[in-house]
């Protein structure tokens, strides 16, 4: 589990999240590298918000008020879940999309969508970023699992953090990992396409991971947006398959933009594969190269990999 906590501030002077330096984090590598509990530690949230209201969670109330800050903690915790993803050719599993289900500390469903709002809105998203990605490679470093790869969603608002990828790679030299086999599944849930976001995708590029425009044919998830970026996939929304199978001209269009993705050596992944029909005639009509979706596979427990399922 990820245990993951965020403070809803009150107070009419916004508090910036206050990044550390990367000397901060070379000088705690160590103390990093002793930190094998299943939560995010204090020293964790530190190293990865690195900001001094984080602080305030295991000290006096008193103190956060000197800052003029009134605020209510909450908890969330996370469980890792992984969702298959197979090959369009022959439906054998090539990887796993790795999610968070998100709980309140009752242990009542939290709607991730909602959690990831909460997070955005306050600010603190690239912390359960790289807390997710931290327990991946971890996980896939304790299972020997350096032949399977793994897919994440990073959103926009990380990407725009002028030190994200720095962080990402500190924490790969922490764990000595080379994230050729996990690929950052980006989010365009806004139209975002600043210098710091080019930079930060080109660096995560560079490092070895693959990139993948998440959720093509919704909201901002477009042709343009792929022109832009060094993406290496592309994963089609579930709204864009279905309209392909009802709207001729609609598909035309799809079968022109795969082409040419198909050209550059992209792999496209059809999503939404929720019965054996739409399986059928995505196959059948659309050069995909993998599919994804709960005909295939639903969310399941990453131990094991899809040996437990997980309501």
């Amino acid at each position: 589990m990820i245990y993951f906590n965020y403070l809803e501030t009150r107070c009419k002077t916004k508090i910036k999240l206050m990044t550390a330096s990367k000397n901060y984090f070379e000088n705690h590598i160590d103390k990093i590298k002793e930190s094998s509990d299943d939560i995010v530690t204090q020293f964790e949230l530190d190293m990865l918000l690195g900001n001094s209201i984080s602080r305030c969670l295991n000290e006096k109330r008193s103190k956060c008020k000197t800052e003029h800050v009134s605020f209510r903690e909450l908890d969330f915790y996370f469980k890792m879940v992984a969702m298959p993803i197979v090959s369009s050719e022959t439906l054998e599993i090539s990887g796993y999309e790795v999610l968070g289900r998100a709980f309140e500390s009752n242990g009542e469903i939290i709607e991730i969508t909602k959690a990831i709002s909460i997070m955005l809105d306050n600010g603190v998203i690239s912390n359960y970023t790289l807390s997710l990605l931290k327990k991946l490679i971890q996980f896939i470093l304790e299972q020997n699992l350096d032949n399977i790869r793994f897919s994440i969603n990073i959103e926009n608002q990380s990407l725009d953090e002028e030190d994200f990828a720095t962080r990402v790679e500190l924490l790969l030299k922490t764990l000595n990992y080379n994230p050729v086999g996990i690929t950052l599944e980006v989010t365009e849930r806004q139209r975002v396409r600043s210098i710091i976001k080019k930079r930060n995708l080109q660096r995560l590029f560079e490092l070895g991971f693959s990139i993948s425009l998440d959720d093509f044919g919704d909201m901002h998830a477009t042709f343009e947006e792929l022109t832009l970026y060094p993406y290496s996939q592309v994963k089609l929304d579930t709204k864009c398959v279905e309209r392909c199978m009802h709207n001729e001209n609609y598909r035309y269009y799809v079968q022109w933009v795969l082409a040419i993705c198909q050209y550059n050596k992209l792999s496209i992944v059809a999503e939404g594969i929720s019965d054996l029909t739409k399986l059928t005639w995505t196959r059948r009509n659309l050069c995909v190269t993998h599919l994804q979706g709960f005909y295939i596979g639903k969310p399941c427990s990453l131990n094991g990999l899809c040996s437990e399922k997980v309501p």
